[in-house]
């Protein structure tokens, strides 16, 4: 059976939550063990406009899908080997800076959109 912690109204913040240590609620005393301890206390929270923007970057390190897509289809369509023949998917994906298997899901689309 896990120990169930008190609410307490937070010291640092003011919010109620689970107490933590210190007079702290959990979160802020995580934040105060992430930031090494300090004497004066937890940091203050991050604002939500910059945890926003954070995980907006996290999800899109490469850039907007569509204009990886064009990329992909302009290097395979363009580029050819010296026999004339076109360069694999592989090739294609190494050049944008995909992975194979983003690559062939490029591929799978394009031909679903020539089917249409």
């Amino acid at each position: 059976m896990t120990r169930r912690r008190p609410t307490i109204t937070c010291r640092c913040c003011g919010k109620t939550g689970q107490h933590g240590a210190h007079g702290w609620i959990r979160s802020c005393y995580e934040r105060w063990l992430k930031a090494g301890r300090p004497q004066e206390g937890p940091p203050p929270p991050m604002p939500l406009e910059e945890i926003r923007a954070r995980s907006v970057q996290a999800r899109r390190p490469c850039g907007p899908k569509a204009a990886r897509m064009d990329d992909f289809v302009t290097v395979r369509l363009t580029r050819r080997r010296e026999n004339g023949e076109p360069i694999s998917i592989a090739e294609a994906a190494a050049a944008v800076g995909v992975s194979k298997r983003t690559a062939e899901r490029y591929a799978a689309a394009l031909k679903q959109q020539a089917r249409r």
